[in-house]
């Protein structure tokens, strides 16, 4: 009876423990998944502060350029 007694007792604790290593390994999983988007978030926060709206001139360069570029491309497309 008490050989049974400790067989059991000795499987709970094994359970308990492989529980615990089980969420622990749970914990591990979670932290590496979210870390990568907390420090995403943290860098595209500063990121938005840090940017300013562009002045007429500047927008208007950035449009021309890109309209030209667009041309070019869809010009060589078609010879």
């Amino acid at each position: 009876m008490d050989s049974f007694s400790d067989d059991f007792s000795g499987k709970i604790v094994r359970e308990k423990k492989q529980e615990h290593t089980t969420q622990k390994e749970k914990m591990e999983v979670a932290d590496i998944a979210i870390a990568p988007l907390k420090e995403f978030m943290k860098d595209s926060v500063r990121l938005v502060k840090k940017c300013t709206k562009p002045d007429r001139r500047e927008f208007t360069l950035i449009a021309s350029k890109t309209a030209f570029g667009a041309f070019i491309s869809l010009f060589s497309l078609y010879i």
